[in-house]
């Protein structure tokens, strides 16, 4: 699957690592060019840019960035979202992102995966963050059923568990 990261810090780069191992094609957004080289070093994804345009290419976004830019996310990169990809996010308060990005787009299901260390940014990622953890996902009725299917599905494959 072609997977679209938005943030490539601790959570963003792990997942980067995680699913190019599982054989993903992963296209990692980071916010400056420093990070972009940094992340490239790291190869936390297939590629790496600074361009939102490289999401036109996924059939799932995620998106790893800080709690008040999923809140209030930049017009930018709602608009760079192809209304045809999966949407999941990794904050950890749901209830104010579930309720502004169901109102963005029509296939976004809430998540957040039960995984962390006190380390942030670009070089903190790592492959084994996810293993044997648990993801909470908040589909609501209004969420679309293949969405949360295929999320669901990704979300084990990394040897998770789902919780509701």
């Amino acid at each position: 699957m072609k997977i679209g990261i938005v943030g490539l810090g601790l959570i963003g780069g792990s997942l980067g690592l995680r699913l190019q191992n599982l054989n993903h094609t992963i296209y990692g957004i980071v916010n400056n060019e420093f990070n972009e080289k940094r992340a490239k070093e790291k190869k936390l994804a297939n590629f790496v840019s600074c361009d939102l345009n490289l999401l036109k290419e996924c059939e799932l976004i995620i998106l790893a960035l800080p709690i008040k830019d999923l809140i209030n996310p930049s017009k930018r990169l709602v608009e760079s979202i192809p209304q045809e990809s999966f949407v999941t996010d990794v904050g950890s308060v749901k209830e104010p992102i579930v309720n502004k990005w169901e109102k963005l787009h029509p296939l976004f299901i809430g998540s957040h995966p039960m995984a962390g260390t006190e380390k942030k940014g670009v070089d903190s990622g790592f492959k084994s963050l996810f293993k044997k953890r648990k993801w909470i996902i908040t589909p609501t009725q209004n969420s679309d059923l293949d969405a949360f299917r295929t999320i669901s599905e990704l979300i084990r494959s990394m040897g998770c568990e789902i919780c509701q």
